[in-house]
């Protein structure tokens, strides 16, 4: 599953890397002002389409809902704007065979390079504390390339509209009892744009952080 605003460049080059290992495809198009969606529809992607900007929660709550009448055993999903390499896909699979792990994150974080400073600085800072709030190793809290099992998702509530929920699918995730490991994978920074603002993204994660803490 992809969630995708305004990747007219990017995406059909996703869809055609994430089709060499996995068939079913589900874009889920956030509002977005180009030509995304047609794109992923003619890369025989599955589109969901927002009528207006929703936020990358918003995007992931929808396609998770989709699914849950699929018998799809596990999903994995990856950022629309190139920055996960498809090629890796393999990887995840794997380990989510040869362990008892529930969700396989991907980890930038031993090797960051590309990434800017400040995202370093504040992923290593946030990771540090996710880790402490989910009692279990989270070495790249903000990566968005994750496998994760069915049941993990029938497991958990999410309500985050914006970039936290990636934060909060691993609270859940480790809250309901199940295991996270994480695989090493590539930093890619290139040409795409971001949409987080760091002050207002900020802000939404340190008030889940807070109202995380508040709960145990």
């Amino acid at each position: 599953m992809i969630p995708a605003y305004n990747e007219s460049r990017h995406i059909g080059a996703v869809i055609t890397g994430v089709k060499q290992y996995i068939a079913d495809i589900i874009v889920v198009d956030d509002g977005s002002c180009d030509d995304t969606a047609q794109i992923a529809q003619a890369n025989a992607a599955t589109v969901l389409r927002h009528a207006k900007n929703l936020g990358k929660g918003a995007a992931l709550r929808t396609g998770f809902a989709f699914i849950q009448d699929k018998k799809y055993a596990s999903l994995l999903t990856i950022d629309a704007d190139g920055q996960h390499d498809p090629a890796q896909i393999p990887l995840f699979i794997k380990a989510l065979e040869t362990n008892d792990a529930a969700m396989i994150l991907g980890n930038r974080m031993h090797d960051p390079q590309g990434m800017p400073i400040t995202r370093i600085k504040g992923n290593r800072k946030f990771s540090r504390i996710i880790s402490g709030i989910c009692g279990q190793e989270i070495p790249d809290s903000l990566c968005g390339y994750r496998l994760i099992r069915r049941q993990v998702l029938e497991a958990i509530h999410l309500t985050k509209d914006r970039f936290e929920i990636d934060a909060q699918i691993l609270i859940k995730t480790a809250k309901a009892g199940f295991k996270v490991d994480s695989i090493n994978i590539r930093s890619i920074y290139a040409d795409e744009t971001s949409y987080i603002r760091p002050l207002v993204d900020g802000f939404r994660l340190i008030r889940l952080i807070m109202e995380e803490r508040a709960k145990r």
